[in-house]
């Protein structure tokens, strides 16, 4: 569950200036793998996880936050994990509308455990690294790839769909 809201203010700047009930949490990156490999795909969803679905549960598998995660956190990602693998499976050809409004829920699942920096933020998170800029900058080159390969991807599905609708 994400949690809505303004970003909270600085302590210092707040009116009433009472504690936050959320306490900060500061975890430090170490790439240790935790969590459990991906359980198996139920039989009515195909016959494996698709490649893109299990590289993303192994990121979140390495993610500083896995250190937070309990089981019923493992569950959410394991049911994110099956909308992910709707998302970036061929075989499934979804509507735009679908496409959506999967995106939608995966997103909302992915704020729960603190999947973007701004979930994290929200849920006052920060992870320390030991990352040089370069590797920094190495990583955002690849998620921005990532990024544009999937836009295209998506931008394609659409296109094929309203052809499809037209003939």
């Amino acid at each position: 569950m994400s949690i809505g809201g303004n970003m909270p203010k600085d302590p210092s700047e707040r009116l009433n200036r009472m504690p936050s009930a959320f306490t900060p949490v500061q975890i430090k990156a170490d790439g240790v793998v935790r969590g459990t490999e991906l359980p198996s795909l139920p039989s009515k969803y195909g016959k494996g996880w698709c490649a893109a679905t299990q590289r993303w549960w192994d990121m979140y598998r390495r993610s500083p936050q896995a250190k937070l995660m309990q089981d019923s956190d493992w569950e959410v990602l394991y049911s994110a994990a099956l909308i992910h693998h709707q998302i970036f499976d061929d075989e499934y050809g979804l509507s735009p509308t679908a496409m959506v409004n999967l995106l939608a829920e995966l997103r909302r699942r992915e704020d729960a455990v603190g999947g973007t920096f701004e979930a994290r933020a929200r849920l006052r998170i920060t992870v320390i690294t030991d990352q040089s800029a370069e590797d920094a900058d190495k990583l955002i080159g690849e998620v921005a790839d990532e990024a544009v390969d999937y836009l295209e991807r998506v931008n394609r599905a659409i296109a094929e769909k309203k052809q499809k609708q037209r003939r």
